[in-house]
């Protein structure tokens, strides 16, 4: 059998890495948008979750726009709509805006 020598440094860098990604998955719950956690809370019904990802992707496909530009006209549409209201609007954008965020900061190489 043949015998490997591992640093106990590569090893730590691993598990560093290994605890600090588990921490991320833990801090924006809900898969690819971390929307689920204002379901979670209770701060948005998940027929609103369903509504709010329906309207961003019939924006992208029919208006031809970013994410970004998406997700804004869907929130006002669902808020003039009176299916969201103005705080589920905020609270929904700020949910989006920090996924970005810690997605940004987490996948970002290390120099």
């Amino acid at each position: 059998m043949k015998k490997t020598l591992v640093a106990v440094g590569s090893v730590a860098a691993a598990l560093a890495m290994v605890v600090s990604m588990a921490g991320t998955a833990q801090a924006a719950p809900g898969g690819s948008n971390g929307i689920s956690a204002l379901v979670t809370a209770g701060t948005i019904t998940s027929a609103q979750q369903t509504a709010f990802k329906s309207a961003v992707s019939i924006e992208k496909q029919a208006a031809g726009v970013t994410c970004a530009q998406a997700t804004t006209a869907a929130l006002a549409s669902l808020v003039a709509k009176g299916t969201i209201t103005k705080s589920q609007a905020d609270a929904i954008a700020a949910a989006k805006a920090a996924k970005k965020t810690t997605t940004s900061t987490t996948t970002t190489p290390a120099s």
